[in-house]
């Protein structure tokens, strides 16, 4: 059983669904919250990891930061400091996965763009990113592509992110994201990244 906190609603509903995917198991129990903002989620999150961490059934965690202009190791030593540690959570009872995407989630839409259109059909891209994760805002670069010479963007990011993840093909993600393959690595062999040594 799973609990998973990140920025936003969208992440975390994002992450739901990878996780069933990852695990082929729908009926999965995942529990958490996605925050209104990074902030929110470094000054809240404990007390959601906490009361979580009360159920014994509960005792995979995991904890989204985007990385976006910081480095992965610093976001990493943020959610330490400000959510594992305070929140009394223990490795050695627990498995915690720190998922550090890099930028942003939509990187992993970036690696398998043409999962777009089984939500959004009008919008056909042809792009191919081998390393999606060098790609700086992704989030924007997927705006900007769905223009398609409109003014307005087919794509949103809290309308269609959720729904493309469930065409992502879930083994170029693997192949093409770092960040994505530790999540995957997580659920599907109960590998932890925590702790690790600092680089």
């Amino acid at each position: 059983m799973y609990v998973v906190i990140a920025e936003d609603d969208s992440d975390f509903k994002c992450l739901q669904i990878l996780i069933k995917r990852l695990a082929k198991d729908d009926s999965i129990s995942i529990k958490g919250e996605g925050f209104n903002s990074c902030g929110t989620m470094l000054n809240k999150g404990a007390k959601v990891l906490n009361l979580w961490n009360q159920k014994k059934e509960y005792r995979k965690f995991i904890i989204c930061y985007d990385r976006d202009k910081e480095t992965a190791q610093k976001r990493y030593e943020e959610v330490i400091s400000k959510i594992i540690k305070p929140a009394g959570i223990k490795n050695t009872d627990n498995l915690i996965c720190i998922l550090i995407p890099t930028e942003e989630i939509e990187a992993w839409i970036l690696a398998d763009i043409k999962a777009v259109s089984n939500v959004i059909p009008s919008w056909q891209p042809k792009d191919n990113y081998q390393n999606p994760e060098d790609i700086q805002n992704p989030k924007e670069t997927l705006t900007r592509l769905s223009r398609i010479n409109k003014p307005k963007p087919l794509y949103s990011h809290n309308i269609h992110n959720e729904k493309v993840m469930n065409y992502l093909n879930l083994e170029i993600i693997k192949k093409k994201c770092p960040s994505f393959a530790e999540l995957a690595n997580f659920v599907e062999n109960n590998i932890s990244n925590y702790p690790r040594i600092s680089k």
